[in-house]
């Protein structure tokens, strides 16, 4: 008797989960013509936190072609998960389609879905309409904006070899020789900072050109006092090399932030204010100022 009473609850309890599980297949259609598109959708509705597996639409089906699988959309709410999924499927093949029964399996327990037939018609001819004969290639009608377009890229690549051309004569030019300058390296720095001031150029607005010629006055000095390789050197560079000579810590700080802020300007990433222009200019001034002065000790000494 027990046995019976057991085997009564079991089949109740597996009748009462499959209640709990739904699961269908729906198409908005079931008649088409051939090449057209049919979309079908997968749903469940499932006890959350079962394990289940997921079915798929087999690429055996006699007469159908699956265009695109979507993605498995999930839901909880009331302690229910729903699940649901898109196919897109045609058929080029007239005639039927068998939809087979899919089957969800959750928990061990396998839910199936009805199955249905698609039907794919062909395309009625229009009997009722007069044939005609094919009708020759008409010419297109000539368009000018091509040909104005076609013009105006020739102008241009003219335009362009022309410049090429002008450039490499002028770097086949013989280089000019260097001057170098017969004053100390300090006395020609300073009587070119003067001239930079005296031309005011960076109130007029024009602070990359200050700050090339500015920096310029600096890395011929150094190249020249230090036989430093200053003129093909970036600002860090620069920096670097300064940074092995003796001078007081404020002096070096105040280099390396005109440097910097040189480098800034002149890749138009910042523009300076007029009190950072004399600040540079300062603190380039004083180095030099500062390098002529020991000099003139050290010569005195000796």
């Amino acid at each position: 008797m027990k046995k019976v009473i057991l085997l009564f609850i079991g089949l109740c309890s597996s009748f009462l989960s499959a209640q709990n599980i739904s699961f269908s297949l729906e198409a908005d259609t079931n008649s088409i013509l051939i090449g057209e598109q049919i979309k079908l959708q997968l749903k469940a509705e499932i006890p959350a936190g079962d394990n289940y597996l997921w079915p798929f639409l087999p690429d055996t089906i006699k007469g159908l072609v699956t265009l695109e699988t979507g993605s498995i959309d999930s839901l909880i709410e009331n302690d229910r998960l729903t699940l649901s999924q898109n196919i897109n499927i045609s058929s080029f093949d007239s005639g039927f389609v068998h939809i087979p029964r899919l089957a969800l399996i959750s928990d061990g327990d396998s839910t199936f879905s009805q199955g249905f037939i698609i039907r794919v018609a062909l395309a009625k001819a229009q009997e009722d309409k007069e044939l005609y004969d094919i009708k020759g290639p008409k010419d297109a009608p000539f368009e000018w904006l091509p040909v104005l377009y076609i013009a105006l890229a020739i102008i241009s690549l003219v335009v362009l070899i022309f410049y090429l051309l002008k450039r490499i004569r002028n770097k086949k030019k013989a280089p000019q020789k260097e001057v170098i300058p017969s004053l100390p390296p300090a006395e020609w720095a300073l009587q070119e900072l003067h001239k930079l001031e005296a031309r005011k150029l960076w109130q007029e607005g024009k602070q990359k050109e200050f700050y090339s010629e500015l920096i310029d006055i600096l890395r011929h000095f150094l190249e020249r006092k230090y036989s430093l390789k200053a003129m093909e050197s970036t600002a860090e560079e620069l920096i670097e090399k300064i940074a092995k000579l003796e001078m007081a810590p404020e002096n070096f700080s105040a280099l390396s932030k005109s440097l910097r802020l040189s480098s800034m300007v002149k890749f138009a990433k910042q523009q300076a204010l007029a009190y950072e222009n004399e600040e540079a200019f300062q603190a380039i001034k004083e180095f030099i100022l500062k390098t002529q002065v020991k000099q003139v000790k050290e010569e005195e000494n000796e």
